[in-house]
This record gives structure tokens, C-alpha cells and sequence, in this order.
């Protein structure tokens, strides 16, 4: 099931089951974050449940696994539905785009199309995702990400959590500091809440040299280290905020909160093409025509783009050839 992640909220979702006037466990499962929802719903009438999505369901593009259970005694489980809950905000309003139901519906199908072709050029296209990154401390102030980061909303350090944005009481800063987001949005660095503790900071962006104290009647190569001094131990090494191998966990919102304009526009034409059947691939791109047994020969953009050469100008400036992080 598709549902359209538009306001007026709370959304219902309603799901077909066998009897009318029945009690049946509903589940929703969500992966990496988890969000689990396990209720007892009655059917109506007509046989069916009612979901009402609120909060997490209608703040962020999502696919949810959704199993509908028969009450019985039984030990063993009874799935009587099981579906896909997509959750996902258009990057058009089908609505606006018709005045008939069977306008509304011409216009959220060729939406959807639309949005798809879109998403296959941009790397997760212009969702707004709940993500999860999973890193380790690189001995530098920052932490790189990848994609658009909007808000982070919790950070763990070796398991424990030190900053959460719902801890109205104790947070969010846990720990002493808080986590943003650099300005250009390509990184992850900690703000102490203490403006005192330094008034200005030269951030590291790589990790600080080590190197070993020269030996000497103090330091001792081979001492045991609660005996002497050791030179092997004693590092020049300047404290930074993520240490060398410590392990974070960093819930974060990710994506576009709204839609730009631009790409609402471009939307909008590839709607009218495909209502209108200018979506034709062979029309566009010819670089070359011979009349001689109809040689023809195409640029290698039309294999990337979407058909129509405007969009394809509109959306240019959103795409990244660079897909995947990597090392050169």
C-alpha cells in the first residue's frame, strides 16, 4: 500500500480482513530505527481495520512491513495479511493537477512515475529519511557525511547516549556538548555548552601526528609500565572530538524537509509529457539522421536523462556522479 504523505493529518490506513466484527493484532515493523507497533484492532462493518498514522509515520518517507495476525490459542502464528506500508511525500500534489476523481488518479500515477525517474538520477532523490550512521572516531574534530543532513537527533559514545534532543529534562547536551551540523552541511563536530571552556578553536581536519619521546636516563625503553616512564607511551598528541577509535551512533534527519521549487516544476512538466505521451525517448537526443536506411545516431545523455532536455537542465545541479563514498 502507498499512502501519500500529505496534510490534512493524522492519515488513515485501512486494511482488508476476513470478518467483520473481529479482534486482530496488527504489526509494524521499521527498519534501522525501530519504531514497533503492536495493537489489538476490531473490524467495522465492511470487514476492515483502521490504522491511524501519526508522529514518525508522518514526519518521514518510509517503507513499513505490516502483518495482520489472527487471534487465536494456537502457539503458532497466523498471518492473514502482509504488506509493504510505503509511506512517501509527492513531489506534486496529484490533487492539484485535477478536479475528477479520474484526473486525481491519472495524476498520482504518472506522479509516481515521475518521481521515480527523478529518484533513479539523484541518489535518494528529495525524501526526508530518519537515518542511522554508524562510525568510528577518526582522531579529527570532524565526522564527514553523506547526503543532506537536517537535524541530528541522537548521538551514542561507546553505547552510552550523550546527546538527545527529546530529553526535555537532563538534554539535549548529556554530556557536556552538543552535536551540529557544519554549516556547509558536510560534517558532523561537537559545541561545548560551556562558551568559557575556549573562546576560539582551530578544528583539526586531519588526524595529529604521533611520535615517541627520544630515550634518556628518564624514560626507559623496554620499563614496565608501572615501574618508569616509558617513552613508548608518551605521545604528543593533542586532544580532539572524536578520538581515535571511539565508536558513535548518530540518529540524524536526513533529505529535503520541503520540496524545492525548481524540482516541483520539473516534476510538473514530466507529468504533462507522460499525460500527454511526449515521453518518448527515441524523439530526443539525436545527434545524427540518415535518410539511407534510417541510420541514426544518439547522444550518450539520453541513456541519463529523462527525456525532456529542460528537466534534465532543472535537475542537472542536483546530480553527483559520486554515488558511494570511496577512497582514490
Amino acid at each position: 500500500m502507498i499512502i501519500l504523505r500529505l496534510p490534512p493529518y493524522p492519515i488513515e490506513v485501512k486494511y482488508d480482513v476476513p470478518e467483520p466484527d473481529t479482534d486482530y493484532l496488527f504489526t509494524i515493523e521499521n527498519a534501522p530505527k525501530t519504531i514497533e507497533v503492536s495493537e489489538t484492532l476490531t473490524s467495522d462493518a465492511n470487514s476492515q481495520i483502521t490504522f491511524v498514522l501519526t508522529e514518525d509515520f508522518i514526519t518521514y518517507d518510509h517503507d513499513y512491513s505490516v502483518q495482520i495476525y489472527e487471534i487465536t490459542q494456537d502457539a503458532e502464528e497466523h498471518i492473514l495479511v502482509q504488506d509493504i506500508l510505503s509511506v512517501i511525500r509527492p513531489y506534486v500534489d496529484p490533487k492539484t493537477l485535477g478536479t475528477t476523481a479520474t484526473e486525481i488518479a491519472e495524476a498520482t500515477y504518472n506522479e509516481r512515475i515521475a518521481r521515480a525517474i527523478v529518484d533513479s538520477l539523484i541518489n535518494r532523490g528529495f525524501t526526508f529519511e530518519k537515518k542511522i550512521l554508524e562510525v568510528v572516531g577518526q582522531g579529527t574534530d570532524y565526522i564527514p557525511v553523506w547526503g543532506t543532513v537536517y537535524k541530528i537527533n541522537q548521538v551514542y559514545e561507546n553505547g552510552k547516549l550523550v546527546y538527545d534532543i527529546t530529553d526535555t529534562v537532563d538534554g539535549p547536551a548529556l554530556d557536556g556538548f552538543n552535536y551540529v551540523v557544519t554549516k556547509d552541511r558536510t560534517s558532523i563536530v561537537k559545541v561545548p555548552t560551556d562558551s568559557s571552556y575556549y573562546e576560539s578553536k582551530n578544528r583539526a581536519e586531519r588526524k595529529p601526528l604521533k611520535y615517541r619521546d627520544a630515550g634518556s636516563d628518564s624514560f626507559y625503553t623496554y620499563a614496565p609500565y608501572e615501574n618508569y616512564d616509558n617513552m613508548w607511551t608518551n605521545t604528543k598528541n593533542t586532544a580532539v572530538a572524536f578520538p581515535e577509535g571511539v565508536d558513535y551512533i548518530i540518529d540524524y534527519d536526513a533529505g529535503y524537509k520541503v520540496i524545492p521549487n525548481d524540482v516541483r516544476d520539473a516534476v510538473g512538466m514530466m507529468i504533462d509529457d507522460l499525460k500527454c505521451g511526449r515521453m518518448d525517448h527515441y524523439k530526443s537526443y539525436i545527434t545524427e539522421y540518415e535518410t539511407d536506411q534510417f541510420k541514426l545516431k544518439y547522444d550518450s545523455s539520453k541513456f541519463f536523462g529523462t527525456g525532456n532536455i529542460m528537466v534534465d537542465i532543472i535537475l542537472d545541479k542536483y546530480i553527483t556522479n559520486l554515488r558511494t563514498p570511496g577512497m582514490l
